[in-house]
């Protein structure tokens, strides 16, 4: 996408004409922007269970086996 990105910075548009991305460029930044929400929230969640537990392995086994008793 940068060198993409470099070429079309090259190209003079009349006044009034813009240029945006979208399919593929849009969706994979929308889907990494909600990837690293949905681990910020994973982390935070952890980190409450350890203050309840004491432990940090009996969280780390609980949410290790979170996506593996949901995909049924």
């Amino acid at each position: 996408m940068k060198d993409i990105n470099a070429r079309i910075a090259k190209i003079t548009f009349r006044p009034g004409v813009h240029m945006t991305q979208g399919g593929e460029v849009d969706s994979r930044t929308k889907c990494s922007g909600r990837f690293f929400s949905a681990l910020g929230i994973a982390v935070m969640l952890i980190l409450i269970l350890v203050m309840q537990f004491g432990s940090f392995l009996e969280p780390l086994a609980i949410m290790i086996s979170l996506p593996l008793s949901s995909s049924a």
